[in-house]
């Protein structure tokens, strides 16, 4: 059970990771439209956050930007699907 957890969970955000986002859209139901929605996100010069003031400053921003994306579309799904990438189901 922890290993399926950790398999599926980003360890830095806490939230999903690419694997859950896979498996969340497979499960989507297509046959019927507007159904669901899919809003994508990345973090412009997420790099240069790190290069200027450390890794630890860009893992904080990432926490604190998934953070606030899942806070603002509770109780959709939020996943992190990339290094400054999130994704939303709807």
């Amino acid at each position: 059970m922890e290993r399926e957890r950790r398999a599926s969970t980003n360890a830095l955000t806490g939230l999903g990771n690419r694997a859950a986002f896979d498996a969340a859209l497979a499960e989507l139901d297509c046959d019927l439209p507007e159904q669901w929605a899919m809003l994508t996100t990345d973090l412009d010069n997420l790099k240069t956050v790190n290069d200027t003031f450390g890794h630890q400053a860009g893992d904080s921003l990432v926490r604190t930007a998934g953070a606030r994306i899942a806070a603002a579309t509770a109780p959709d799904s939020t996943f992190r699907i990339g290094g400054d990438e999130f994704g939303v189901l709807l």
